[in-house]
């Protein structure tokens, strides 16, 4: 067997030989990178310099933490605004101050794209404070919201939703935008493409929603597809009082049929169990199953009656649920939990 054998090679190297345009060329790419880090890498200004060592001697000062975040955020640095927003905001028992912080954290949000946005500008909006613009960043952060679950919902990206709760959530974000608009914003006709292009979306998942544009612009509207249709819809993004508003005045309306009737009372009755209102559920659903008995109106019927602690009562509807309906799901579960 021959051997192994290693080759010796002798590497030589060339020096390297640059032309004098080359080094020109290399000089200006230097150049412009180092004005690309300066310009990007901003130094800390002198009263930026000085917030932050007064902070550093007094973290816990909160008037501090939001000069920090008002001149971070001035300067169009959210991040680090969010940050010391954040921090004042834990250190402060002022609610009044925090209210109009926490709108600047909210803006912070919004100004980066980020979700959060929403719940603190929500929070401001509900809490009755009164601060100027807010109701359109809240409108722009309930928009951006739903823009986002949309190009999920077209691209077919649902990650942990379904299918039709992906399209639920662009239903909330985009009717709570509309609500915003219509209540603060549709008289001042500075919002009129927002508002288009939000009818215009809520159409393409539901052309149904003809009968919420219809509701929105006419007072005295009392259709009662679209009553119906608007009553479930605020029921949907839980705005519970408008939903019961609009459910009693279809009620109240002598021509309504059976179907719409139980329809109605069946979503009256869910939102006061969901409220945990249960002799108000009771005396909605038992009103349901007058107009319509149901598998579905017994199955709740029994719900409600066990968190009434009338086991008995709650055990009958169900086994009359299933008797109506035997492979109900939910019912077989709640039976078999109401046997043990």
């Amino acid at each position: 067997m021959e051997k192994n054998r290693r080759l010796n090679i002798k590497r030589v190297r060339k020096p390297l030989r640059f032309s004098p345009k080359l080094i020109v060329i290399y000089v200006l790419v230097f150049v412009f990178l180092i004005f690309m880090l300066k310009t990007l890498v901003k130094p800390p200004s002198k009263s930026e310099e000085r917030l932050l060592r007064k902070l550093a001697k007094n973290p816990e000062n909160v008037q501090l933490n939001f000069d920090v975040a008002e001149l971070y955020f001035l300067n169009e640095d959210y991040s680090r605004a969010i940050r010391f927003y954040k921090s004042g905001l834990a250190l402060s028992n002022d609610e009044n101050l925090n209210m109009h912080y926490r709108y600047k954290l909210g803006l912070s949000y919004l100004n980066s794209d980020m979700p959060e946005a929403v719940e603190h500008l929500e929070n401001v909006y509900k809490s009755g404070y009164k601060e100027s613009g807010l109701e359109k960043s809240l409108a722009l952060s309930y928009k951006s919201q739903g823009n986002f679950y949309l190009k999920n919902l077209k691209a077919g990206r649902f990650g942990n939703y379904s299918k039709s709760n992906l399209k639920q959530l662009v239903k909330l974000y985009f009717v709570r935008a509309y609500e915003v608009y219509s209540e603060h914003l549709f008289q001042s006709g500075k919002h009129t493409d927002d508002i288009k292009y939000i009818e215009m979306r809520l159409l393409e998942i539901d052309p149904k929603f003809k009968f919420y544009f219809s509701f929105k612009r006419q007072s005295e509207y009392s259709e009662s597809k679209g009553l119906l249709f608007v009553g479930i819809l605020y029921k949907d993004i839980r705005e519970f009082e408008k939903s019961r508003q609009v459910l009693l005045k279809l009620l109240s309306k002598e021509s309504i049929s059976s179907q719409m009737k139980y329809k109605s009372l069946m979503v009256m009755g869910w939102m006061s169990f969901d409220e945990k209102q249960f002799s108000k559920a009771l005396k909605y659903y038992k009103s349901a199953k007058k107009s319509l008995n149901t598998a579905k109106v017994n199955f709740w019927l029994g719900k409600t009656y066990e968190q009434l602690d009338m086991k008995k009562e709650a055990l009958k509807h169900i086994k009359i649920s299933l008797k109506m309906d035997p492979k109900y799901p939910s019912a077989l579960k709640k039976l078999k939990e109401l046997q043990q």
